[in-house]
């Protein structure tokens, strides 16, 4: 593996971690809605761990699958700040319940976020994409669940 390559991956596993964090801290802040926010930050942290399998056990082989990565360095490490700005944010200025919700939104609307879901929605090309698909099973379109639980909760989407 190349070093552009090393370093895409480094940052794409620590935005899916990061992302994990901020939902944990949204489930310690927003108590009406902690166990929606338990559930993505767990899979969030297994789409980390879905990538760092693939590191493991495709990359030696030369098989994994670059499609799953976004092309972009800088994209991802400027989302990787923004989320970080965030978590430091929030920790002493929680969000409202509807401003948190809108931040899920935007960040799963993140080029990053829908590269992935994207990857893992489309027919596999390679048995190594086919396994990464099959190891994320049901944690995938975060977006539509989250838009999904604020409809049903009578959060807005936009600021009134």
């Amino acid at each position: 593996m190349d070093e552009a390559f090393n370093q895409l991956l480094d940052q794409t596993v620590s935005l899916e971690l990061n992302i994990a964090e901020l939902y944990h801290l949204f489930h310690d802040q927003q108590p009406e809605d902690a166990d929606f926010w338990w559930k993505l930050s767990l899979e969030e942290k297994n789409h980390a761990a879905i990538l760092r399998a693939g590191v493991k056990y495709f990359a030696p082989l030369g098989r994994f699958p670059k499609t799953l990565l976004v092309n972009s360095l800088s994209e991802i490490e400027g989302e990787n700040k923004k989320i970080r700005d965030f978590i430091d944010s929030f920790y002493d200025n929680p969000p409202s319940r509807d401003a948190a919700f809108r931040v899920a939104v935007d960040l799963e609307m993140s080029g990053a976020e829908m590269h992935y879901q994207t990857f893992m929605s489309q027919h596999a090309d390679s048995k190594a994409a086919e396994v990464f698909r099959r190891l994320n099973k049901e944690d995938k379109d975060h977006i539509d669940r989250i838009i999904c639980y604020m409809n049903d909760n009578g959060i807005p989407l936009l600021e009134k």
